[in-house]
């Protein structure tokens, strides 16, 4: 059974620690563990919490890190039910953090990862040996597509390695997607030709949940642009 190890500092007084670890383990899983019937305890017991240590530390304060180790047979593998269970009721209690997610390896091999990685983004762009440069194009709220090229073409030319849109840059008339994709990819190649580099292009594709696969595969969809198309860094 795939577990996932989570390690919390609580800020609890010596006599009540052990107590409290419990609680948090069974509150989490197989609550109310203590007022079970024997029988239903037995049954459930595959699925509880398990405090693994308890360790003394002034890290951040007086307290404790108590390490939990949780069955997700039950969870769906994802990273919101698995933080439901690890912390779930827990981020309410203003005396315990959540400090570390520490995965087996049945549990990691259901989550691919990005795409490329620290060393195929470095690879992508051709730098391997100084810290890579992003920027994000700020002056571009309530502007046109045109003043948005000219920035794109500005961060090219100074030298950036990673040009992203502002956070902001939401479905809007001045700089809707299927233009804004096109023309950022328009001034990567532009300036390529006098500078020799190729810049990524990080897009936002924010909008409603339910549509944001879309948007992404839109995105995608919108290039290659002269000899650069668009990819997906996670997958």
């Amino acid at each position: 059974m795939a577990q996932i190890n989570a390690v919390y500092y609580v800020s609890e007084s010596n006599d009540f620690i052990e107590e409290k670890a419990e609680k948090m383990a069974s509150g989490l899983t197989a609550k109310p563990w203590q007022e079970m019937p024997e029988s239903e305890k037995q049954e459930s017991l595959a699925y509880k919490g398990r405090v693994l240590s308890i360790t003394e530390d002034d890290t951040y304060g007086n307290g404790y890190f108590v390490t939990i180790s949780f069955p997700v047979a039950y969870e769906v593998p994802d990273f919101p039910s698995i933080l439901t269970t690890t912390y779930g009721r827990l981020s309410y209690e203003p005396n315990v953090k959540l400090i570390d997610l520490q995965f087996s390896n049945d549990l990691i091999s259901l989550f691919p990862g990005p795409n490329y990685g620290i060393e195929g983004i470095r690879d992508l762009v051709e730098v391997k040996n100084r810290p890579l440069a992003m920027s994000v194009a700020k002056g571009a709220i309530g502007r046109s597509i045109d003043s948005f090229h000219e920035q794109m073409l500005a961060h090219c030319y100074g030298g950036i390695d990673i040009i992203q849109d502002d956070e902001r840059l939401f479905e809007h008339d001045w700089t809707p997607l299927e233009q804004r994709v096109p023309v950022g990819l328009a001034a990567i190649a532009e300036a390529a030709e006098k500078t020799g580099r190729t810049p990524l292009y990080v897009v936002n594709v924010t909008g409603k949940t339910f549509e944001l696969k879309e948007r992404a595969k839109e995105a995608i969809g919108l290039g290659p642009c002269a000899t650069f198309e668009c990819v997906c860094l996670w997958n």
